[in-house]
């Protein structure tokens, strides 16, 4: 039962199969199934569900017109269900088939029967193919349509749209000439994938002129679809398909050629690479240089790929994210999964051509949601999934999630509150009674290690709320406080004395600044970026980090105001000082972001450091001056170091060391992994690194290169040792 795809709970999918087998057609009312929809609030509502396998085999034994009138039966039928949303309670007696939805009651009764009522005037629109009076009668009647008055209203419903791409389907088969004529009208729906696949497979692929004329008959048509349904990209798909199989012929082959040039020709019009050439990198860069020239900066590049992906809706697949971005220099993944999200979201997702686009950015998201809405902080859009039941707590990002909402220092990325279900407790009597110290222990172990999450749940536990949800599920409510206490702190000691300590100018100072980017010499013991809940959990009212100094600042009024949460694109521990870069633009971010985050296909960015390790080998010469140290878990994520001087009476050596990707702790673990523990990192290091002569991880970031976002030149940014490492090291001399 495709039309059920993506609304019921896992634990639903054994009843939802058991319903599947139990159905014999007799008659339009056989191919109906009772069921009891119930969401996680406990509202619940009979629901008709139809067997679209029992009506295909009810149909097939009819003839045309007979199985015609049966479905329209049968959308009476569904157009006719009233759906009432009462306690579950109401209907258990009267049906022993519950599903449980990811998404409340009423959106999925009305989602479903919208699925319904689609796939049945698709159905109908194959069986009126067969009778070209009724054809005729349907295309009049959509074509003297007045053309509504207000601009969001759509001029066709979406039934009328399924039924007209089912009409020209089923006509290519029975009246190619009748159902071109049809599929080229303008002041007619668009395409579907489907249909658009029919009308393809009508071209002579052999003959260019024959192919060029197809495409240019269309391509009107094709601006009104989404570029992954257009007769355009079919076209493409068919003309790979056929190189493909001509891939052991010579290159030169003139029929190989010809295939080529007519591909080429067919990438002018309105097509999805990423659907086209899936996994081509090199074709989907090919197919976006022709919307750009050669004088353009990376930053404007991105700028004209973003707006042609929101224009045509393309699909996002990963190698056309990875690729697109690589080559403008931009994370064109934020925006993009961004756009075809909100896209589903709204009417459009409910019967309009968007469904396909919203369902493959769906599938993308969910193969990496740390990647795609985490690292992106798309946190709203995490927050929703998560609600829906899309994502489930236990997730592994979950952890990663919850620490973004926490360092969120704007209203507009965190979600307001977390609504999601847990599973069932291990006995009866536990799932019956909500036990606060059970239920508790229970959220915290979702993300242990998370500090903002515990204490979130520790010191706000007035906004946690919990109830029994149908099947053992516990609904869980968690309300995000508004207020980050670092900002206030900031804030507060920005205006009680602007000379102290917490002051911009002297807390941090400046490197480089544009209106692009600001590059901080970041000082040691001053965090990059603290959790909304820090002074709470230190007991400390003036605790603050880099960002909320920043955004607590007045040095450059609003323009260092933009130095907002998506501007920081990347961070140093709380002991580390050094090269700090803060975008100051959305486009700076998403291009820095691109360059210096650890997801990027690979990065542009390289990183400095100059690190002071206790030197575990009593032998020096053993030790190999340089080399490169990998990390077991990813083989992408490396540290190159080389020695610079060995410090023997004190058994230290000054080292050098370069990254590009940079994971949490990277240059720490790895240098303790390979016997060369920073000073004082007792964390990684042990005992055996801890000295008198530096109360911190001896570690600095001392250059940073990078490209620059807007004027695409390779800059390196240097900061001076800091106070107390320079003072180390004329120590250890």
């Amino acid at each position: 039962m495709h039309q059920v795809r993506g609304l019921v709970q896992r634990s639903s999918a054994a009843t939802l199969r058991l319903l599947e087998k139990n159905v014999t057609p007799h008659d339009v009312r056989t191919c109906f199934i009772d069921t009891v929809f119930v969401d996680g609030f406990g509202a619940a509502s009979a629901v008709q569900l139809l067997h679209p396998v029992a009506l295909q085999q009810l149909l097939a034994e009819l003839p045309k017109s007979e199985a015609l009138v049966c479905v329209q039966e049968a959308r009476r039928v569904v157009l006719a269900s009233k759906n009432d949303i009462a306690p579950i309670g109401t209907w258990l007696k009267n049906s022993n088939h519950l599903l449980c939805v990811k998404d409340t009651t009423q959106h999925t009764v009305t989602e479903l029967r919208c699925r319904q009522s689609r796939f049945l005037a698709k159905t109908e629109g194959r069986l009126m193919a067969h009778d070209f009076s009724l054809v005729e009668a349907f295309a009049h009647r959509l074509l003297t349509r007045e053309i509504p008055q207000q601009e969001e209203k759509e001029l066709f419903l979406p039934d009328e749209v399924a039924m007209y791409r089912g009409v020209v389907e089923e006509l290519v088969r029975l009246n190619p000439q009748a159902a071109l004529a049809l599929a080229m009208n303008t002041k007619l729906p668009s395409l579907g994938s489907g249909a658009s696949a029919a009308l393809a497979a009508l071209v002579n692929l052999d003959v260019p002129a024959a192919t060029l004329s197809f495409l240019e008959s269309f391509s009107a048509k094709d601006e009104m679809s989404a570029a992954s349904e257009t007769c355009a990209t079919q076209v493409a798909v068919c003309l790979r398909n056929k190189l493909w199989e001509l891939r052991e012929v010579s290159a030169d082959d003139p029929k190989r050629v010809a295939l080529r040039e007519s591909l080429a020709t067919a990438c002018r019009f309105n097509v999805d690479p990423g659907v086209v050439f899936p996994t081509d990198a090199g074709a989907i860069q090919r197919w976006g240089s022709q919307f750009l020239h050669e004088e353009m900066w990376p930053m404007e590049r991105g700028r004209v790929i973003s707006d042609i992906v929101r224009r045509k809706r393309l699909m996002p697949r990963r190698v056309s994210l990875d690729c697109l971005s690589n080559w403008c220099l931009t994370d064109l993944e934020r925006k993009w999964v961004s756009a075809m999200l909100e896209g589903g979201q709204g009417t459009n997702m409910i019967g309009g051509s968007d469904t396909a686009v919203y369902r493959s950015a769906l599938s993308c998201v969910l193969k990496d949601p740390k990647r795609c809405l985490v690292d992106s902080r798309l946190l709203r859009q995490y927050a929703l999934l998560l609600k829906r039941g899309e994502l489930e707590p236990s997730h592994s990002s979950f952890p990663h999630f919850i620490e973004e909402c926490g360092e969120c220092h704007g209203n507009d990325e965190r979600p307001e509150e977390l609504n999601f279900l847990m599973p069932p407790q291990s006995s009866p009597s536990q799932s019956s009674s909500l036990e606060s110290q059970t239920l508790m222990d229970a959220l915290v172990a979702l993300a242990p290690q998370c500090s903002y999450w515990r204490t979130l749940l520790a010191e706000k536990q007035e906004g946690v709320e919990a109830f029994v949800a149908p099947q053992g599920h516990i609904h869980v409510t968690v309300k995000l406080p508004r207020v980050h206490e670092c900002v206030e702190a900031a804030m507060q000691a920005a205006r009680s004395s602007p000379t102290s300590s917490f002051s911009f100018a002297s807390c941090l100072p400046v490197i480089f600044e544009d209106n692009d980017i600001l590059v901080l010499n970041k000082p040691p013991h001053l965090a990059t970026s603290r959790h909304a809940l820090s002074c709470t959990q230190m007991n400390d009212k003036t605790a603050t980090d880099v960002v909320s100094l920043i955004l607590a600042s007045t040095k450059n009024g609003e323009t260092t105001r933009g130095v907002f949460r998506q501007g920081q694109v990347h961070r140093l521990d709380a002991e580390t000082s050094g090269c700090l870069v803060m975008a100051k633009t959305d486009c700076a971010a998403d291009s820095l972001r691109h360059q210096m985050g650890t997801s990027a296909a690979y990065s542009q960015c390289n990183k400095v450091y100059l690190a002071l390790c206790a030197v575990m080998e009593p032998d020096l010469r053993r030790i190999p001056l340089r080399g490169v140290l990998r990390d077991p878990m990813d083989p992408k994520i490396y540290t190159k170091y080389r020695v610079i001087r060995f410090f023997r009476k004190a058994r230290v050596a000054l080292l050098e060391c370069r990254i590009q990707q940079g994971k949490k702790h990277q240059i720490r673990r790895h240098l303790a992994a390979g016997g060369l523990p920073i000073l004082q990192d007792v964390e990684h290091g042990g005992a055996a690194c801890t000295t008198p002569l530096i109360d911190r991880v001896a570690l600095h970031a001392a250059a940073l290169t990078l490209v620059h976002p807007r004027t695409a030149e390779v800059v390196t940014f240097v900061a001076p040792l800091a106070i107390d490492f320079a003072e180390t090291i004329r120590q250890l001399q």
